[in-house]
Order: C-alpha cells, then sequence, then structure tokens
C-alpha cells in the first residue's frame, strides 16, 4: 500500500504550524501563535499538541481554554496508554484548578497501580 501526498505532507505541516506558533510567540503575537496551534490540534489532535496549545492559552492568560487543551490532552494520553505523561497533565491540570476531579480521580487511580 503506498503512501499519498496527504501521508506525506502531514507530518511538514504539523512541523510548520509549530515553527510558525514558536516565531509568533518570540515576536509578542501570542494570539497568532494561539491560532497556529489550534491549526495543529485539529491537524493530529495529539496529546503533544493539546499541551503547547493550553501552554500558549496560558500566556495569553485565557486559563479555562488552557484547562479544556489540558483535559483533552489527559484523554489522549489515556487513550493511548501513555500513563506518565497522563499523570503529568493531570498534576498540571491540579496545580491550576486544585478542585478539578477527574485529574484527582486519575492522579490517584494511577498511583494505586
Amino acid at each position: 500500500m503506498g503512501h499519498t501526498d496527504m501521508d506525506v505532507a502531514r507530518p511538514l505541516r504539523v512541523r510548520a504550524l509549530t515553527r510558525r506558533a514558536y516565531r509568533h510567540a518570540r515576536k509578542g503575537r501570542i494570539r497568532k501563535a494561539v491560532v497556529a496551534l489550534r491549526e495543529r490540534v485539529a491537524l493530529c489532535g495529539d496529546g503533544p499538541s493539546w499541551v503547547r496549545l493550553a501552554g500558549m492559552l496560558l500566556r495569553a492568560g485565557s486559563q479555562d481554554c488552557a484547562l479544556h487543551a489540558l483535559n483533552q490532552a489527559l484523554f489522549s494520553y489515556r487513550r493511548s496508554g501513555a500513563t506518565g505523561r497522563a499523570r503529568t497533565v493531570s498534576n498540571m491540570i491540579l496545580q491550576l484548578n486544585p478542585g478539578d476531579r477527574q485529574a484527582s480521580r486519575y492522579r490517584d487511580s494511577s498511583r494505586a497501580a
């Protein structure tokens, strides 16, 4: 089974969006950086993409949206079986929102395992 042009272009597009986001951030254009990272999330939707978006949203002062992105990252890491990364993300969520039940429940259950 051969690769399509989209299979080849997707990783290149993801890298380009990441570079663009951090270039905008370096120049102080945080909103444009957020837009580039949202596009990256739409393209691949993996845990690292959600975590990068959450970090940039925090820089933009949008804590509620950052928490949503971190919860998406937690879901992604849990689904893929990356328990260590999921635990780290749950700790990040709890730093921003100590009352978050889902993150607290996950952190406590992963310690028992």
